[in-house]
């Protein structure tokens, strides 16, 4: 087989088998630096002229062995590297990707001038896959940029390559080039570093990501196997929210979904669903000691849709997410449960079953809240990502997904940008539609104990709201609405499922 067809960061890329190259050797390219000390000494000693350093970096898969692996190239004995080098003052990212590339890996030969050159490496730059930054003159690294650091020393991106079918590679006589298999680096940072480690994370599939989280249906399986989620929403003015993320929960695949409302709210909403259970008890006598209760029986609630803005809500919302907290359950906070949780971020700092779903206006007030600038809402998409990346680190590496033209999402280690075509039709409930598919999702990866079951469900989820928005416009267009997307839900989660 010449080539395999996989899809990553719902991108499809061909996987190259190394069984159609050929491999040379050429003269070596000495290392600029023969140490760490070297390596550092040098930055600082260029960054008060050349300002910060800006670094690419070529991911490159292949396919053997019936699985994907990534090129590296190994110095020494245990030193690894993805092939890259430093751009030029003012060079662009595949501009000067390429030019790295062609230094490496292309051909030698002399030009009619007597120069020793190389032909051009062929390749095509994709797209960046992740970012990492240097604040110091010191080996530490982040995948954002921490807020306090104004003159970082170093950027590095990581930029997906594609290769054609078949080829040859020219490697320097000082370098040997590997074929490593993507889960071996997978948080494999004592073997390969942080940020190769952090790769396998950065190319996750969907597709396999979603098989890796849901539940075998089982004849042996009770009532409630699959889920039972908690919504923690609903007022006079609105209904519809909590309707749609309880909803979805079920249609997903959850088991059984309730409701916690206000009792103007109930009938409303239980006239919306039969399926649903609703419990009229918010901001009654009593409340705090009946939602407890329900609590021990739940496996994973969303705090906010619908809930309102009401002054009952000061004291009262502090109290269920400590109850949440306590019995350490899966929280999605979303809605007015994020414009609540701007004085109650310290209840969940550090808590890793939290996961924050605010959109482009959301955001701004969270990082408002911790002191930071906000970010603009038009900001480049690198901006966004370490944006988002700097929050949730700040807050004790939960999960934040940032809603918008890309839904981005991260823990503060890795970021993830999902950016499927969805529905240029910007209906309201879609980030209800979200908030109980991550609330499930999260909650089957925890059963499963996946990974960063937390950032895979939340990718995951915001993949699904995308492709039932996409699939419902077809059908509405400019007339689609929320209720429209509820029924496709599994049709959209067939085609992800499908995707190969």
């Amino acid at each position: 087989m010449a080539s395999e067809s996989v899809e990553l960061n719902n991108r499809a890329i061909s996987l190259p088998n190394l069984m159609k190259y050929t491999f040379g050797t050429k003269d070596a390219i000495p290392e600029r630096d023969k140490s760490i000390t070297e390596r550092f000494s040098r930055l600082r000693r260029e960054f008060p002229v050349m300002g910060m350093r800006r670094t690419v970096e070529a991911i490159i898969l292949t396919h053997q062995h019936k699985m994907p692996h990534i090129l590296l190239l190994k110095i020494g004995a245990t030193y690894f590297k993805l092939p890259g080098g430093t751009l030029e003052p003012g060079e662009g990212d595949s501009e000067g990707l390429h030019r790295i590339l062609t230094t490496l890996f292309g051909e030698p030969f002399i030009a009619d001038d007597g120069q020793h050159i190389f032909a051009p490496f062929p390749c095509e730059i994709r797209e960046v896959v992740a970012n990492w930054w240097r604040p110091h003159f010191e080996p530490t690294q982040y995948p954002y940029l921490p807020s306090h650091i104004t003159r970082p020393k170093e950027h590095r991106r990581m930029i997906l390559v594609e290769l054609p079918p078949e080829g040859c590679f020219h490697v320097p006589g000082n370098y040997n080039l590997l074929a490593a298999p993507l889960f071996e680096l997978f948080e494999n940072t004592p073997g390969y570093g942080p940020v190769i480690a952090s790769l396998p994370l950065s190319l996750s599939k969907v597709g396999k990501i979603l098989q890796s989280i849901l539940p075998i249906l089982s004849n042996r399986d009770h009532k409630g196997t699959c889920g039972k989620i908690g919504v923690v929403g609903g007022s006079l003015e609105y209904t519809g929210a909590p309707y749609f993320a309880a909803m979805t929960s079920l249609r997903l695949g959850a088991d059984l979904a309730h409701v916690f409302c206000r009792p103007e709210a109930a009938v409303v909403i239980k006239s919306y669903s039969p399926e649903l259970i609703v419990h009229p008890i918010l901001c009654t006598p009593g409340c705090e000691a009946k939602f407890d209760e329900w609590l021990s029986r739940l496996n994973a609630i969303v705090v906010g849709p619908g809930l309102g803005r009401d002054a009952d809500l000061d004291e009262l919302f502090p109290k269920i997410l400590t109850s949440v907290v306590k019995k350490e359950l899966l929280l999605v906070v979303d809605g007015d449960g994020l414009f609540l949780l701007q004085k109650h971020l310290d209840l969940v700092k550090g808590y890793g079953k939290c996961m924050l779903t605010p959109n482009a206006m959301e955001f701004q007030r969270l990082e408002k809240a911790v002191g930071f600038s906000p970010t603009s809402f038009d900001a480049p998409d690198t901006e966004l990502q370490t944006s988002v990346a700097r929050l949730a680190s700040h807050l004790g590496s939960l999960t934040v997904v940032r809603k918008g033209r890309s839904d981005i999402i991260s823990n503060g280690v890795v970021t993830f940008d999902c950016s499927l075509p969805g529905s240029p039709r910007r209906c309201g409930g879609q980030g209800d539609l979200l908030s109980g598919s991550v609330a499930t999702l999260a909650f089957w990866a925890s059963e499963k104990c996946v990974e960063n079951g937390g950032m895979l469900a939340c990718l995951a989820a915001c993949s699904l709201i995308r492709s039932c928005a996409e699939i419902s416009f077809e059908k509405f267009g400019r007339g689609l609405v929320a209720s429209d997307m509820i029924p496709v839900i599994q049709v959209a989660l067939k085609h992800l499922l499908e995707q190969k």
